[in-house]
């Protein structure tokens, strides 16, 4: 209860605790992964095999190390998405949202998995894969085009813009 109203936590404030307990027996290198599972349905059965929280899912299967690693990358991630918006947000507008796109996902899977096991959902990981992939895979090959088409500007009085250009190439 906080503030007069009932919250709940379906279990989590029960579960949390065994697997926070449970992850400091191996914490740098954890207990191998899925262990989390097993430890869980030991203590409460078949009905609660997740800890509803990824981060302490990871530390719990893979340690310090596999977290730390695991936020890097994601952080890198992030890094780049944000790069790629800005980076077409100023010289490619009609696919910043892509980037926009792949780092707001990437954001809302970080909140989620604060109290969610979003990380085990194909049908919410593999969109996300497709999304982020597009957004890493599509802006090199757009920067060469506009970079190609800005040169061919430069070369020309013709007032085609550089995105029109580009997009002849594409």
């Amino acid at each position: 209860t906080v503030g007069g109203v009932q919250i709940n936590t379906s279990g989590r404030n029960k579960a949390w605790p065994v697997a926070y307990e449970s992850a400091w027996k191996s914490p740098l290198l954890g207990q191998g992964p899925g262990s989390v599972t097993v430890v869980l349905v030991k203590q409460f059965g078949r009905a609660f095999s997740h800890p509803h929280n990824d981060y302490l899912r990871i530390f719990h299967d893979y340690g310090f190390v596999g977290l730390i690693l695991w936020l890097f990358g994601y952080i890198g991630l992030l890094t780049k998405t944000w790069t790629n918006w800005q980076w077409a947000d100023r010289n490619d507008m009609e696919n910043a949202y892509l980037h926009l796109t792949a780092f707001l996902t990437l954001v809302a899977v970080a909140i989620i998995m604060i109290s969610d096991n979003i990380i085990v959902y194909l049908f919410a990981m593999n969109p996300l894969g497709i999304i982020v992939g597009s957004s890493l895979g599509s802006v090199s090959r757009r920067k060469k085009v506009i970079k190609c088409a800005h040169t061919l500007a430069l070369l020309s009085d013709d007032s085609e813009s550089i995105t029109e250009r580009a997009n002849r190439f594409m």
